[in-house]
């Protein structure tokens, strides 16, 4: 039987399922020019027909410009590839999330140590440190520039390396990274 509800779940449905193949057709274009970038908008067009037909001719589909499953599945098998491929590195956290009150100082592992010792040693150029060896000691120098680092960043300056500072040195670190990964 049919009613207002019924059309409007067929509706619903429609709409997302052309916004899912517009969505993995914008990835798709971002890195291919010959897949052509569509709006993301839920209806079904010219625009996505062609960009479909695109899809379909690259991959050796025949280029109709319908979603059958055959083109569905591998549309999305090629985006999600494309997804991997070109996705940003994944950070790797090695300041621990709990407890809350943890730090780092001289009673710390060596290689926290270093990992420290290397940002800070990145981070000299624009704060003047010193020579930061990466030692895996928690030695004046590295002391005296998470100090120096704490000073210049409205943090109080206890040579300690709570969460606030490296919350604070990894934001500034990874502005670094960002620019020189360019």
């Amino acid at each position: 039987m049919y009613n207002d509800q019924t059309n409007d779940s067929i509706q619903r449905d429609s709409t997302d399922q052309i916004s899912f193949i517009q969505r993995e057709l914008r990835q798709l274009s971002y890195h291919d020019d010959g897949i052509y970038s569509v709006a993301i908008d839920g209806v079904w067009g010219k625009e996505t027909r062609d960009a479909l037909k695109s899809f379909q001719k690259k991959y050796g589909l025949s280029p109709t410009g319908v979603a059958d499953i055959e083109t569905w599945e591998l549309l999305r098998e090629k985006a999600n590839q494309s997804r991997r491929h070109h996705s940003p590195t994944e950070p790797i956290r090695v300041f621990p999330r709990y407890p809350a009150d943890y730090f780092w100082n001289g009673d710390s592992s060596p290689i926290h140590l270093q990992i420290l010792q290397y940002v800070l040693r990145e981070l000299g150029t624009q704060y003047s440190f010193g020579d930061i060896q990466l030692s895996g000691i928690y030695d004046d120098i590295t002391r005296n520039a998470v100090t120096k680092f704490q000073q210049k960043n409205g943090l109080t300056p206890t040579g300690v390396v709570d969460r606030t500072t490296w919350n604070s040195l990894a934001e500034q670190y990874n502005k670094i990274a960002d620019i020189s990964n360019r």
